[in-house]
């Protein structure tokens, strides 16, 4: 490295510093002189204080896909809840009702009753028909 008429000529490779490493004036003078940025600042999280309570980092780490999957998983415990209880609520109504539906269709294929849904599963006559109308074996 030689430096003439004001500026900075860089004859071989020159390593100045390390990653991890405190920069010193010198350093940071040539540095700034090439229009280098010497260094970044950021913290490294070592743990995470909340309510008395110490946790990792990773705790952190909450991803939108984390965050609705365990939304999901919630919703999923209530609407188990709810039915084994026998409580309907508003994520545990869908499945009150198919339940009452599928309750109607097996009374109707145990009785001579027909009402307008039971045509596309019995015949007129209340035979069972091979279309079921759920697709579930076409």
């Amino acid at each position: 490295m030689r430096i003439s008429r004001g500026s900075i000529e860089i004859l071989s490779e020159v390593h100045l510093i390390e990653e991890g490493e405190r920069v010193g004036t010198s350093e940071a003078a040539l540095l700034s002189m090439l229009n280098i940025e010497p260094f970044t600042y950021g913290l490294v999280v070592l743990q995470v204080y909340d309510n008395g309570v110490i946790f990792s980092p990773t705790a952190l780490d909450i991803t939108p896909e984390k965050l609705s999957d365990r939304f999901a998983e919630g919703v999923r415990n209530v609407v188990s809840l709810s039915l084994a209880i026998d409580h309907p609520t508003l994520v545990s109504a869908p499945y009150f009702i198919a339940q009452g539906y599928e309750n109607l269709l097996g009374m109707a294929a145990a009785t001579d009753t027909t009402f307008e849904d039971t045509n596309a599963l019995f015949g007129n006559d209340g035979e069972s028909s091979s279309d079921t109308g759920f697709g579930l074996f076409d």
